[in-house]
């Protein structure tokens, strides 16, 4: 099983940027690098960053021949006090639609914070990839608490964890998380 995995953002583009100064770049790519090493377990796993543009994140997942692509970023509004978590996939992608579903169940649960559902989203890494694919919105930057809850090393531990719970629970793979006493 091949699974690529898109930290959001990169190159030029930090992403969002939280009032405390936390870029969506760094937590992203903070979390997909320990969700990595916990798929490392049970498949094949490529990490990629955009440098210059999204479709070069696509033609990477592609060029991998991914069995499942998935993008995590963070959401961000202009109203401080939106929050929680979102997933989309592509329209009409029935595979996409449940592997949605799956992630999203997982970091709900793993995070405690508001489900905002899964929605039909037109992303160009979504558009443009072969496998099966979703674009996570784990929390929002935006959002003070969200934000001093991205920046903990804990909270993105169990956003990592809750990852490779979803996409392990979505293959019918055993992943058994590691747990801390």
């Amino acid at each position: 099983m091949k699974i690529f995995i898109n930290p959001g953002h990169g190159g030029a583009d930090p992403g969002s940027i939280g009032a405390t100064g936390l870029r969506e770049v760094d937590v992203t790519y903070a979390i997909a690098l320990l969700a990595v090493e916990k798929l490392a377990a049970f498949a094949s796993v490529r990490l990629f960053q955009q440098k210059n543009s999204l479709l070069e994140v696509a033609k990477e997942s592609n060029h991998f021949e991914s069995d499942w692509f998935l993008s995590i970023h963070c959401n961000s509004f202009a109203d401080s006090a939106a929050s929680g978590t979102e997933t989309y996939y592509f329209p009409g992608s029935i595979q996409g639609k449940a592997f949605a579903e799956t992630i999203q169940r997982e970091l709900v649960l793993a995070l405690g914070r508001a489900g905002r559902g899964i929605k039909e989203g037109h992303h160009q890494v979504l558009r443009e990839t072969r496998a099966p694919a979703a674009f996570t919105e784990l929390l929002c930057i935006t959002n003070p608490a969200e934000e001093t809850m991205l920046r903990n090393i804990d909270v993105q531990e169990q956003a990592a964890e809750a990852i490779a719970q979803g996409i392990s629970k979505h293959c019918g793979l055993r992943y058994h998380a590691r747990h801390e006493n």
